[in-house]
């Protein structure tokens, strides 16, 4: 029984260790991090670290960058996420922007960007514990429409794009309020919701403006609502700001 209890809590472990890593490679977004650095952040012997990352690559969870010592999260295919053709990888200053927005200790900010019929997440920064999003991390994918960030990439469309990913939702009733929420986006200059998504997240995007034309990019955050109310407007401000810096280096 002992030696039963004991295999049982050494498996937990091993997938909490698990879990750390996966949490920590997609903060390293496209770019991914060395083995050492991921031992660090994790606070994970460099044995240990290694031969998780192992595994995970052999169930193609993690990748490793091609050319680098760097892991970074994959996709179904076993090979390193990547971010839209003409969207820049993952750059230290997207990171330094971003981390500078003031947000509560929970919430977390993404750098979202538009990849054919969806939105992929090409950067996110959380607080001290994960916070439920659609995209659920780097490299994490929704369709067109589907929340703020895809609302707000999807109002910097062309009408015919519009047009027809507002139709596709027509077959679930949600074509009126799809192109309700563009308008309103296109018209304000931000999309939110609090919480009709997930429930007590709410959330906030506002575009990053591009000098040439090229994929659309948004800057969203998630925050919890059942903790203090969204204060959009001092949110707007520094999302904006945050913007403007980002919109220099795309």
């Amino acid at each position: 029984m002992v030696e039963r209890a004991m295999t049982r809590d050494n498996s937990v472990d091993a997938v909490r260790k698990a879990g750390r890593l996966l949490k920590m490679v997609a903060v390293g977004g496209t770019e991914g991090f060395e083995l050492g650095t991921l031992a660090q952040l994790c606070h994970l012997p460099r044995s240990t670290t290694h031969r998780l990352l192992a595994s995970l690559v052999d169930e193609g969870l993690v990748a490793r960058v091609k050319g680098t010592r760097r892991y970074a999260g994959s996709d179904p295919h076993g090979t390193p996420r990547q971010a839209p053709v003409d969207v820049p990888l993952y750059k230290r200053e997207w990171r330094e922007t971003i981390q500078r927005v003031p947000l509560g200790r929970n919430d977390a900010i993404f750098v979202l960007a538009r990849d054919r019929d969806d939105v992929i997440c090409v950067d996110a920064c959380f607080g001290e514990r994960m916070i439920p999003s659609l995209t659920g991390g780097v490299g994490g994918r929704v369709a067109l429409g589907f929340g703020p960030g895809a609302t707000m990439i999807l109002s910097c469309c062309d009408d015919e794009t519009i047009s027809r990913i507002t139709s596709r939702s027509a077959a679930a009733g949600g074509e009126h309020a799809l192109r309700r929420d563009v308008e309103t986006a296109r018209r304000r200059g931000y999309a939110s919701d609090e919480g009709a998504l997930i429930r007590g997240i709410g959330g906030i995007a506002v575009n990053i403006p591009r000098r040439t034309s090229g994929t659309p990019l948004a800057l969203g955050v998630a925050l919890h609502i059942d903790d203090r109310p969204p204060c959009y407007a001092t949110l707007m401000h520094d999302l904006r700001q945050a913007s403007e810096t980002l919109a220099g280096m795309v």
